[in-house]
């Protein structure tokens, strides 16, 4: 399952305004002597310098509980609820398939079941459009609930360890899966940190307060461009 371009431009925009927090910090601590020197600027406290920066693949773990039994039973029931009508459709058209072919080349009654087919079918078509449309939009949802959960379990966990700032940032080897240039351009800005203490890694940690195993199971990525949807 891709992931949808609101999540993608959400996690862009919170990567790069924690890029700028960090840029911004640095830029604070370096200030220059004459403005350390100004005795009307206002004091900052020791602690106020001090951070402390984590990194969660938060990515992996949306991927992981969209992939979860919670998520996958409840795509089986919308698919199923979509699915009922459409077969309707289909179990309609095979009846006029075989009303038609029942009988007689000259009979005037097959311009008619025709006509009825050629309606049915154009229903049969916007009903599938339509499904597949809701089908996309519930799987959307699900990845903003658990988008949602896994940022905030980050907060939460980093709060309590007191980290400072938490950026998300692909872990694992830096592999690049996809076939074309927009996809690999993705996946490198889904690993905006390059180098970082395994320590300072919440990930497995987040995993854990999320019910997820600490070790990778299957799952589509959601950045694939070329996954199945």
């Amino acid at each position: 399952m891709p992931i949808p371009a609101a999540l993608k431009s959400e996690r862009l925009i919170a990567v790069s305004g924690a890029v700028l927090a960090v840029a911004l910090a640095l830029g604070l601590r370096e200030s220059s002597p004459a403005v350390a020197q100004n005795a009307s600027a206002p004091q900052a406290s020791p602690q106020a310098g001090a951070m402390r920066v984590a990194t969660v693949d938060v990515l992996l773990l949306a991927e992981r509980l969209v992939a979860s039994e919670r998520y996958r039973a409840g795509r089986e029931t919308n698919a199923a609820s979509l699915s009922k009508p459409l077969q309707a459709l289909l179990d309609e058209l095979k009846d006029l398939e075989a009303r038609y072919s029942a009988l007689a080349a000259d009979s005037p009654e097959r311009a008619t079941i025709q006509e009825a087919y050629q309606q049915k079918s154009q229903a049969f078509q916007k009903s599938q459009q339509e499904a597949q449309v809701n089908d996309e939009r519930f799987k959307a949802t699900q990845v903003g609930e658990a988008y949602r959960l896994v940022v905030t379990a980050s907060d939460q966990l980093a709060a309590e360890l007191g980290y400072t700032l938490v950026l998300a940032s692909r872990s694992g080897v830096p592999d690049v899966r996809s076939d074309n240039v927009p996809g690999a351009v993705q996946e490198m800005l889904a690993r905006p940190v390059l180098r970082a203490p395994a320590s300072d890694d919440l990930t497995d940690r987040v995993a854990s307060r999320l019910g997820l195993l600490p070790d990778p199971v299957k799952a589509v990525p959601l950045t694939d461009p070329a996954a199945p949807k």
